[in-house]
């Protein structure tokens, strides 16, 4: 028979398991996010196609949002188990997953200077002011980053609303952009204007590009096999059309 005594022994003995069991446990994924690229990634509310695609596939993520590079930096270091939006390639040493969704980029102008079938390829692009994401320059292609690098107007921003405030104001003559991400920043833009403005120019798209296929990255290799084995359940069984589905949005 247990003395009394040995009571609050026991107990210490069963608090300091209990501690180290919990010690055990995985800490959660640290995925690395861009800042908002609606309607994939909405910062402010903490949601978006590709966040509910990690919830979805991922049991325990923690999203980190970062500028674009940091989250391609802290995934070579360590600082991240993982990131979005890259090609196979882009990061050395990471463990890439099958393909998730496939960006439309397409450059837009003032359909009144540049009206649509005027731009025939990337070449046509010299002379002008010309806008696009940060990075595009290495995630666009080859052809793209040398087609830009002789466009002595050429700019890329972390904030892709200023693109399409850019052209709508005629300070730059054309931008590049995601077809969805245009068309989330185009309506903000509308309706940043006051009720007595002025209608915004009508606009016109260029589809100059190839599609953009994206994946996803990890550090683990076995993190991106159960990310894999859950992306393609969540595909075979509708709940990722869904997820599209929930931001006005078909594969």
């Amino acid at each position: 028979m247990h003395s009394v005594r040995s009571w609050p022994y026991q107990g210490l003995l069963f608090c300091l398991g209990w501690l180290f069991c919990l010690s055990l446990q995985a800490a959660p994924l640290r995925i690395g996010v861009s800042f908002s690229i609606p309607p994939y990634v909405l910062q402010e509310e903490n949601r978006g196609i590709e966040l509910d695609i990690l919830r979805a596939t991922l049991p325990d993520v923690q999203i980190v949002y970062l500028p674009l590079a940091r989250t391609w930096q802290g995934l070579s270091t360590g600082e991240l188990d993982g990131t979005i939006n890259v090609h196979p390639g882009l990061i050395p040493g990471v463990y890439y997953s099958a393909r998730v969704l496939t960006f439309h980029n397409r450059f837009f102008t003032q359909a009144a200077q540049i009206p649509s079938g005027s731009l025939h390829a990337l070449s046509d692009l010299a002379g002008l002011k010309v806008a696009a994401f940060q990075y595009a320059h290495r995630i666009l292609g080859e052809e793209y980053a040398a087609n830009v690098a002789s466009i002595p107007g050429y700019t890329e921003t972390p904030k892709q609303i200023l693109q399409v405030r850019q052209l709508v104001m005629g300070r730059v003559d054309a931008i590049v952009m995601e077809q969805r991400v245009f068309e989330y920043y185009l309506n903000q833009v509308r309706q940043e204007q006051p009720a007595n403005a002025a209608p915004l120019p009508a606009l016109a798209m260029h589809d100059l590009l190839p599609p953009t296929i994206y994946h996803f990255a990890f550090r683990d290799p076995a993190v991106r096999d159960s990310f894999d084995q859950q992306l393609t359940r969540l595909r075979a069984t509708g709940q990722f059309a869904a997820i599209l589905a929930r931001y006005g949005v078909s594969e």
